[in-house]
C-alpha cells in the first residue's frame, strides 16, 4: 500500500537524520495536517473513508493514513483522534463488517493513550 511506503521512508529519513533540531518532513507534514485540518473534515474523513466505504483496500489505506498521523503526532493530536473515534462508538453498529479497521484502530488507540494517561478503566466502562 502507498502509505506503508510512505511511513517506511519516513522511518528511514528519520534514522538517517543528522541533526535532532531538526524535524523530519513527514513529522512536518502530520503538524501542519493536526494544526490546519479541522476536526470536521477529519470526522468526514473517518466516516467517508474508514466507515462508509465498501472497498476494503481504501479503509485499509484510510487506516494507515491514521495511524500515520497518530504515530507520528503530539501528544495532544493523539488525545484528539482518540476522542474523535470515540465519538463515533455510539453509532458505530450501523457499519457492520465495515467497521474492522476503525475498530483497530480505536482499541490501538485507546491502549497506547491510556497506559500515558492511566485511562483505561474509563474506557472499558464505556465498551
Amino acid at each position: 500500500m502507498r502509505f506503508q511506503l510512505i511511513r517506511r521512508l519516513c522511518r528511514e529519513r528519520e534514522r538517517s537524520t543528522e541533526s535532532d533540531d531538526e524535524l523530519p518532513e513527514c513529522a512536518q507534514l502530520v503538524g501542519l495536517v493536526h494544526k490546519n485540518v479541522p476536526l470536521e473534515v477529519l470526522a468526514q474523513f473517518v466516516r467517508t473513508f474508514l466507515l462508509e466505504t465498501n472497498a476494503a483496500s481504501v479503509r485499509w489505506q484510510a487506516h494507515e493514513l491514521l495511524l500515520s498521523l497518530f504515530e507520528m503526532g503530539g501528544d495532544a493530536d493523539q488525545q484528539q483522534l482518540l476522542d474523535l473515534l470515540w465519538s463515533f462508538w455510539p453509532s458505530l453498529k450501523t457499519y457492520g463488517k465495515k467497521a474492522a479497521q476503525f475498530v483497530d484502530l480505536l482499541g490501538y488507540f485507546s491502549k497506547q493513550t491510556a497506559d500515558k494517561n492511566g485511562k483505561l478503566q474509563q474506557m472499558v466502562s464505556q465498551v
